[in-house]
Order: structure tokens, then C-alpha cells, then sequence
């Protein structure tokens, strides 16, 4: 009798979710004027200095229980899957020689979009200059868009189209055509945009970072749509009906709106309120980020996408603008109506759609979701306003029921803005990278510290000289003092708006409103608060110690400390296995601590 031999199934790979990732996406079914394609091969270098496992783990790429630790068949994958170089023009004109094994099956996009830094205004020329997109994955009912910076210049970046020729990846004679990204910048952007993530704001996240040496690197970013307004922008500038209605469609597909004829005005519904929910989100955290008509630094999903311009401030610098070289930026108060034109927009290449008839832009300035913007812009300012505060959403909601308390809430953001507009001077000033006129006071430490205040001692009285204690700025010159005196009425009326409202919450709950309010704002204004100053500074440290002791654990546990620190989540933080892979208190590490705690607080009221 012979024996009958038993034939397993080859088991998959433990990281064999990473290959879906291959370049391939369904945009490039809408045809070839969408983007440039791109061969590229692998670089065979590079050091994983930085990975994101949470968000690993909910891209279905590592296991929910997998270790947070870098093993080596983890890295070898993250390397082939992303340590990649296109092969540009300027290579194929060279006939610069690789190896055929080293070069992937599938081409990669670089897409077109708007870019107002262009010389043409109308997308002719413009799109990812330094991206390439690596694909997307499913994983259950989400499905993430996955794209890299850093892997070479495409003819889409704003120095080979200024110097008319194929530019090699890494040269340094165009502006913004190396094609290159700077190691600084991609930790940097793994940190803001991982603490903007868990404030609740929908935002690109960075799943990993290689260090490709002599200070470059790859930074892969990773979001459920990482398109923007501007993918679209281009071809209503260029007044072409067809491909603009293949890619709206082609959002609209993505947002599962039901294909009838009032898909389109669900889908401009949606993006109204999106848009209007994200200008008021930004202005009541202070989160600058530069917004424009054109779509560009934005995603269409309304989040952040882009951390180059991007600032949170610890006080209110809302008077602060960048200096782009050739232009100046927006400030905070004048996102708003950046966002409303953006929103604007959109209106007009949708009403293009249905009407084949491209109507002037001025033409939709009484159009019904104009009206709805700034409805539902005001709603959430004051939503967003009271989190800041410390109401959670339930709180807010009873706070709004309610007659006598919504006006007393209305009437305490009103006072609060008063303190928050107020600066030290009438004129600006010079920063390394732009202009400000510096806040009066930090608004912040009220918001945390006056609750803890009245819960201490229910019949205090915070008097002014208090008040100038707790919110004086590092910035506010001795003469300041005068002024915080001179406006003593509306100081008056913040304290009594605060206690009326707090009042009025505690009348019809059974909890200690104060205690939840001290508890939350503490979340939102810690005391060593996150700046871009302070980032800037911190990423230097890290990357010194990095260098200084040739660690790649040290970059990764102190990406991971910031953003657990600065969000509140220190005791979760000592919990996780991240600590197998860099002693917790070793004393490279403890040290170089030590300077990102005094980093965040000698910049904690700073921009």
C-alpha cells in the first residue's frame, strides 16, 4: 500500500501585506494625462531609523499582536518595499546603467496637480516634484493611499521646469529639485503629524522613515486619501470639462456616495462642511497650516498634508505669517476665508460639470453653500472652543440644549478672543522665517490652570496680578504689565463669563464639571507645550545623539516619547515594548530627555 503524501499550502510570509504596495492604483485607470509614470529600482541602503507600528498594524501590514520592535526581516521588508529611487529623464538621457534585477515590475505616478509657486498658473506643469506614489492597500472595509518623498526629482518639481532641463536626482543647482528630502525634516514630520492625528485631526501620517546617509532620507506617508483640491484644480484652470469630471468622479467613488443625478451635490455638501469643520479646528488650536484657493497644501478629505510651513503655537500668534521668498503666507485668522475659497471653488468645477458651462468664480459668492460655510463654521468654532476649554462632546451638547448657557458660552469666547487678539506691540517683527507681532499673553495656561484654581478653593478670587502671573509670555517685555492693567474690565468679565458658565454646567450634573475641565484642558494645553520652535530644536538633538552614537533606537524611542508625552499618554507610553529596542533610562537616553524636556519648555509659548 503506498502512502499518500501530504501537500501543505506554502505559508505567506509574515510581512507579505507589504507587497500589495507595488506601485500600482487605481487612479491610473482615469489615463496618462493624470501623471508622469516612473520606473524605479531599489537603492539596496538605507537604515530604518523610524516606524510607525500603530499605524502598521491598522493598514494590516504587521499583525495587531506584533511586537513594537524592529526585527530584522521587518526592516529587510520596509528597505525592498520602500528604499526606491525613480529612474528620471535625466537618467535615461545619461544611460545611466542598473541592474535589470534591481529595477520593479511596475512603474510608480507622480501626479499632476495645482501649484500657485509655478509659473503657470494653470497645472501645465506642476505636481509631486519629489513623490512618487508606492500604491494602496486594503485592509477590511478602509483602504489607505501610500506615497513616498524623497525618491528622486521628477519633471513635475519646480527646479526642472525653472531650468528647462532633466535635473539628476540630488543636484544642487535648481531650488526645490534635488529631489531629496532632509532626514530633519522627515522625523520632524513624524512627530507634529502623529500628535496632530491624535488631537483628532485628520492629517497624513508618516509610517516610516530610512536613512539614506549624508543627511537624505525617504519619509513614507500614508493616509485613507491622500489626493488633494488641487488634483482637480488644474484641469478647471485649464478648462477642461472631460478630465475634470473623470477625477471628480473618481472622489466622488472613493466617498461611496450612490451614483444618481444628486451625487454631486452630496459630495459638495460634504465638502463644504468638511472644509468649514477643519478652518475652525485650526483657528481654536492654533494650528497653522497654509491654506490657498488652489488646493495645494490641503487634502481633499479636508486634513494636513505637507508639515514644510506648518506651525502650532503655544500662544496665540495669530498676526504670524511665513516668508516664502517671493510671498508672504496667510495667518491663522485668514485661513478661514482661504478655506471658504477653496469650498468656492470646488462649487464652480462641480457647476462646470453640469452645465459644460464654466461660469466666473464671482458668480458663486451667493451660492447656498457659501451661506452653509459660514454657518457651520461658527457652530464649530464654538464647539472647538469649548474642547479647548476642556467640554467634551457630551458637555457641549447639554451646554447648547440649554438656552441661558449656550448665550453665557457665547459670551466667555467672546472674552476669551479679546485676551487671545491682544499683543505687545503695533507693528511687526522679524523671526527666522517670517514676520509676528507677539501675543500679549498665553491663553493656554488659564485654560488649564484656572479650573484647577477654583476647584482648589471654591471661594478664591483669581485677581489680575494672578492672572499676569499665570499667563505672562517668555516673549512680554516688562512694560507689558501696563497693559494687561489697562484692559482690567475685560479681565473682569473673562473671570465672571468662566464662573457663570461653570455655574450653569453644574446645576444640572451630577459631576464635578471642574475636575473634567482641569483633567481635559490640561490634554490640550500641557505645560510644556509642542511648538514648531520647540520641534525644530528637538529634532536637532535627536539626530546629534543619533549620529554622535550611531543608534537608529534612539530616533525611533524619541519620535515615540514626544508624542506620547505631549498628548497626555505618559503612563501608556512606559507600557509599550517599545522599550525592548532603547532602554528607557539608559544614559544616552535620559540625558538627551532631559534636553527635549528643557527644549519644550524654553519654547512653549513660541510658534
Amino acid at each position: 500500500m503506498t502512502a499518500k503524501m501530504s501537500l501543505k499550502k506554502p505559508q505567506a510570509s509574515e510581512y507579505s501585506a507589504f507587497d500589495a504596495i507595488d506601485g500600482s492604483h487605481p487612479y491610473k485607470e482615469l489615463g496618462n494625462e493624470f501623471f508622469v509614470e516612473y520606473p524605479v529600482f531599489n537603492l539596496k541602503k538605507g537604515k530604518v531609523v523610524y516606524f510607525n507600528y500603530d499605524l502598521a498594524r491598522d493598514m494590516g501590514l504587521i499583525s495587531k499582536d506584533h511586537k513594537t520592535k524592529l526585527t530584522s526581516a521587518l526592516e529587510k521588508k520596509i528597505l525592498d518595499t520602500f528604499s526606491i529611487q525613480i529612474i528620471n529623464e535625466y537618467d535615461v538621457l545619461s544611460k545611466k546603467r542598473i541592474p535589470s534585477h534591481l529595477i520593479k515590475p511596475n512603474t510608480y505616478m507622480a501626479t499632476r496637480y495645482l501649484q500657485l509657486q509655478h509659473k503657470n498658473k494653470q497645472g501645465k506643469t506642476s505636481g509631486d516634484g519629489r513623490s512618487i506614489w508606492n500604491g494602496f492597500i486594503k485592509n477590511g472595509k478602509k483602504t489607505w493611499d501610500v506615497s513616498s518623498r524623497g525618491t528622486g526629482v521628477t519633471c513635475l518639481s519646480p527646479g526642472s521646469v525653472e531650468s528647462g532641463k532633466p535635473l539628476k536626482t540630488g543636484n544642487t543647482e535648481a531650488g526645490y529639485g534635488c529631489g531629496q528630502a532632509e532626514i530633519d525634516e522627515l522625523v520632524s514630520c513624524a512627530i507634529m503629524s502623529e500628535v496632530v492625528h491624535k488631537m483628532g485631526i485628520y492629517t497624513e501620517r508618516v509610517l516610516t522613515v530610512i536613512d539614506l546617509g549624508n543627511g537624505v532620507g525617504i519619509g513614507v506617508r500614508a493616509a485613507e486619501n491622500l489626493f488633494r483640491p488641487a488634483h482637480a484644480y488644474l484641469f478647471l484652470k485649464q478648462n477642461r470639462w472631460e478630465p475634470l469630471k473623470k477625477v471628480i468622479d473618481f472622489f466622488i467613488s472613493n466617498k461611496n456616495i450612490p451614483d444618481t443625478p444628486e451625487k454631486y451635490d452630496v459630495f459638495l455638501t460634504d465638502f463644504c462642511d468638511r472644509f468649514a469643520s477643519f478652518a475652525a479646528q485650526l483657528e481654536e488650536h492654533y494650528l497653522f497650516v497654509w491654506l490657498d484657493w488652489d488646493g495645494d497644501n490641503v487634502l481633499m478629505d479636508a486634513g494636513i498634508i505637507d508639515y514644510g510651513s506648518v506651525r502650532h503655537f503655544g500662544s496665540c500668534h495669530n498676526q504670524y505669517r511665513y516668508d516664502d521668498v517671493e510671498r508672504f503666507s496667510t495667518n491663522l485668522l485668514e485661513q478661514k476665508n482661504k478655506a471658504k475659497s477653496i469650498v468656492a471653488t470646488m462649487i464652480q468645477a462641480v457647476d462646470y460639470i453640469k452645465t459644460k458651462n464654466k461660469k466666473n468664480l464671482d458668480s458663486f459668492k451667493k451660492h447656498p453653500l457659501m451661506s452653509r460655510f459660514e454657518k457651520h463654521f461658527n457652530q464649530k468654532r464654538l464647539y472647538y472652543f469649548a474642547q479647548k476649554i476642556g467640554f467634551n462632546h457630551v458637555m457641549f451638547v447639554q451646554a447648547v440644549s440649554q438656552t441661558e448657557t449656550h448665550r453665557a458660552l457665547l459670551q466667555l469666547f467672546k472674552v476669551s478672543r479679546y485676551w487671545e487678539n491682544l499683543k505687545t506691540q503695533s507693528g511687526f517683527s522679524k523671526v527666522a522665517d517670517g514676520v509676528n507681532k507677539n501675543p500679549l499673553c498665553n491663553m493656554r495656561n488659564f485654560y488649564r490652570e484656572y479650573p484647577a484654581f477654583k476647584e482648589g478653593d471654591g471661594s478664591a478670587t483669581l485677581s489680575i496680578d494672578d492672572f499676569i502671573s499665570m499667563t505672562w509670555t517668555q516673549s512680554s517685555p516688562k512694560k507689558s504689565t501696563a497693559l494687561y492693567y489697562k484692559h482690567s474690565a475685560q479681565f473682569t468679565e473673562l473671570i465672571k463669563c468662566y464662573d457663570r458658565v461653570t455655574t450653569l454646567m453644574s446645576k444640572n450634573s451630577n459631576t464635578n464639571i471642574l475636575s473634567i475641565l482641569s483633567k481635559n484642558a490640561a490634554r490640550w494645553h500641557p505645560s510644556n507645550f509642542l511648538t514648531g520652535n520647540s520641534l525644530i530644536h528637538n529634532v536637532d538633538s535627536i539626530l546629534e545623539n543619533y549620529k554622535a552614537f550611531n543608534r537608529e533606537d534612539i530616533i525611533q524611542l524619541n519620535v515615540e516619547k514626544i508624542v506620547h508625552f505631549v498628548s497626555g499618554e505618559t503612563t501608556a507610553l512606559r507600557k509599550k515594548s517599545i522599550y525592548d529596542v532603547g532602554s528607557y533610562n539608559d544614559k544616552v537616553n535620559q540625558k538627551l530627555w532631559d534636553q527635549i524636556l528643557m527644549n519644550l519648555h524654553e519654547f512653549r509659548d513660541e510658534f
